[in-house]
């Protein structure tokens, strides 16, 4: 005989252990089985391998099925409007084929609430919901951390902190800080150009100079000349004298 009995005021079930199949009938909700073992199929989670839900259950607690890990196909005979509105739980037949009205539903999830937003030093979460109701929830990695400003510690040292956490990302040596600053700033000298002159152009000063050996020369001639000239004025006043006898 299969097991059977009541789950609600107007709610039945019973379990074909032929099919390993639960179906929950009538009209109205279900109770709340918060407890462990408290549902009457408890004893029978390892068989459950189908739930059947008639139309008229306008409220399905799924923490009734805790531990009935072998379910792999759900019946609801009503919409999807429906099923949304009276499952309280979400998550117990996401891994499950959900059938609704007799058509196959093909879960689809998308990210819809950050429950809590990561940061430097904590993961966050998101709630990521398919439009039959069933949800998940993701876990949202850490995020990087923000440097600030490098500020002095001490008197010889320069530290940059994160701007969130607080916690010192690289240290440094002041004096080497000082030394980038001058390289960086320091100008660079200018580049100079030669220029060069045409060969009409050039000044007083480009003139070549005359050579020693020349001038050696000239001034030899030039002694020589006033040599001449002397012989020549004491011939001459010889002469003068003769005459003026």
């Amino acid at each position: 005989m299969d097991p059977e009995g009541t789950c609600g005021n107007n709610l039945t079930w019973i379990l074909d252990v032929r099919e390993n199949a639960l179906t929950i009938s009538g009209n109205g909700n279900l109770y709340g089985y918060r407890m462990l073992g408290d549902a009457p199929w408890y004893a029978y989670r390892e068989k459950t391998k189908t739930v059947i839900f008639d139309k008229g259950i306008e409220k399905i607690e799924l923490t009734a099925f805790l531990e009935c890990n072998e379910i792999q196909t759900v019946y609801y005979s009503g919409t999807m409007a429906e099923w949304r509105r009276y499952v309280s739980s979400k998550d117990l037949f996401r891994e499950t084929d959900l059938y609704i009205n007799g058509e196959l539903h093909e879960h689809s999830f998308s990210k819809e609430t950050v429950t809590r937003e990561p940061s430097c030093t904590r993961s966050g979460s998101a709630r990521l919901s398919c439009e039959c109701g069933d949800y998940y929830t993701e876990v949202l990695p850490i995020i990087d951390h923000t440097p600030g400003d490098w500020m002095p510690e001490g008197a010889d040292k320069l530290i940059r902190v994160c701007t969130e956490c607080k916690l010192i990302l690289e240290t440094k040596d002041k004096e080497s800080e000082e030394i980038s600053d001058e390289e960086t700033t320091q100008p660079d000298e200018p580049e100079q150009e030669e220029t060069t002159l045409p060969k009409d152009e050039e000044t007083p000063d480009d003139k070549p100079e005359e050579s020693t050996e020349e001038l050696g020369v000239l001034e030899q001639i030039a002694d020589v000349f006033e040599k001449i000239v002397d012989i020549f004025e004491d011939l001459f006043g010889f002469i003068s004298g003769l005459f003026k006898f």
